[in-house]
């Protein structure tokens, strides 16, 4: 049967009935089981419904566990679900977006994880104060980091040992296990090589040579098709090795379109534009410009027309002057006496036996009578 009450009620036991009303206080002990009321219930023990509404505001100051696998839910449709499995934890946003906010003045919000050691580490700090994010761990990605509102420029990785770096859409620089690589020009204040750094293409890697005193070397000459100016200090000349048309600090003639011509021998450029095998028998074979083949071709590896030099021959002693010899293509250290014999200077030997001699060949000349 319905029971009604329509003042305070105090009960430490059982209070039964098909319906209760209770229009005042009620503090109760025991059990309630299907109960409408409209004022303040006071319960030590439980309260069983199927539904169960707080209209009002709640001060809870206990703590109240959830089991697992029972979720925490906010909003009309369930939209907001916290829980625990049991094994791992989950916040669901079901509609909308999820923020989480720190919004006291100059506050963090720090995401932190175990230290691997059993403790707590802040990995990710979003600090408030300072308008910046920090990350304290390494940061493991498996592809691009975007600029904001910018989809063409990125960086990242696009796959294992290789890091990119795009602007405007197109690869702009590549760093894998060749090395640096980039397709564009590089423009920097100072460009700074290791001690004894080479700089060369992909077919020669040591093309050019950066010495610890700063001395620059080009291990294969240097190609202009512009004017090259320069104030040049010092002009550093050395001894060549034993190899054939070696040479060093040397000024050279690419023209002549002359082949098959013997490298370290000595050559006179006649009067049809081609190089010829010199000889101081005759003035003709002898008194005009002359140089050392470096190659077998004039126009692609070059005449030397002074410098220091190795020849294919012995020509004298350490110190000696060397004079164009009558034996074609070859110098001597004594000096032609036949008549009509042409006598000239061309350099000095440096070496007793390896051919290496300065040739500096002398504008003047004697014809022996």
């Amino acid at each position: 049967m319905p029971v009604k009450f329509l003042h305070d009620v105090e009960s430490s036991g059982e209070v039964q009935g098909t319906s209760l009303d209770i229009n005042g206080d009620a503090d109760i002990s025991g059990s309630l089981t299907g109960v409408e009321y409209q004022g303040d219930v006071i319960a030590s023990a439980y309260l069983d419904a199927d539904t169960m509404h707080l209209s009002v505001n709640q001060n809870i100051t206990a703590h109240k566990e959830f089991q697992d696998n029972i979720q925490c839910r906010f909003g009309n449709d369930q939209d907001l679900r916290i829980q625990h499995t049991g094994s791992h934890g989950y916040m669901d946003c079901e509609t909308g977006n999820l923020y989480i906010r720190a919004e006291a003045n100059d506050s963090h919000i720090y995401l932190q994880a175990d230290n691997g050691s059993g403790g707590n580490a802040t990995y990710i700090d979003l600090d408030g104060a300072s308008e910046k994010v920090t990350f304290s761990k390494a940061i493991h990605m498996p592809d691009y980091i975007y600029h904001v509102g910018d989809t063409n420029t990125y960086f990242g990785f696009s796959a294992n040992d290789t890091f990119k770096v795009f602007a405007g859409a197109s690869e702009r620089l590549r760093v894998d296990s060749n090395g640096i690589n980039t397709g564009q020009n590089v423009s920097c204040n100072n460009l700074i090589v290791e001690d004894d750094g080479q700089i060369g293409s992909s077919s020669y890697q040591g093309a050019m040579e950066i010495a610890d005193d700063g001395t620059v070397s080009f291990n294969s000459g240097i190609s202009a098709s512009g004017n090259v100016k320069s104030t040049i200090k010092t002009r550093v000349g050395d001894i060549t090795s034993s190899t054939d048309a070696d040479y060093k600090m040397g000024d050279i003639a690419y023209f002549g379109s002359t082949t098959s011509m013997d490298t370290g021998k000595i050559y006179f450029y006649n009067s049809s534009g081609n190089w010829q095998l010199a000889d101081a028998d005759a003035a003709s074979t002898s008194t005009g410009m002359i140089g050392v083949a470096l190659g077998s071709s004039s126009n692609t590896n070059g005449v030397l027309l002074r410098g220091f030099v190795t020849l294919d021959h012995d020509p004298g002693s350490v110190s000696n002057a060397l004079f164009l010899s009558t034996t074609a293509g070859t110098a001597t250290a004594t000096a032609p006496s036949g008549s009509g014999d042409i006598v000239r200077v061309i350099g000095y030997c440096l070496h007793a036996s390896s051919g290496a001699i300065f040739f500096n060949p002398d504008g003047a000349f004697v014809e022996v009578a």
